[in-house]
């Protein structure tokens, strides 16, 4: 039972690992399209938290 719930988590991860990099060249695009003063506010707001 652990065995195949480590392989479930072990093809889990590589998916999300693979769906998170998508997702970081997704927001670096969305970056570049927003102003840049957008970006700074939302950076400042990250800070912030």
């Amino acid at each position: 039972m652990k065995r195949i719930f480590s392989t479930l988590i072990g093809s889990q991860s590589s998916k999300f690992r693979n769906l998170s990099s998508n997702l970081a060249v997704l927001v670096g695009r969305l970056g570049n399209y927003l102003d840049p003063m957008r970006k700074s506010v939302v950076l400042q707001n990250f800070m912030k938290i």
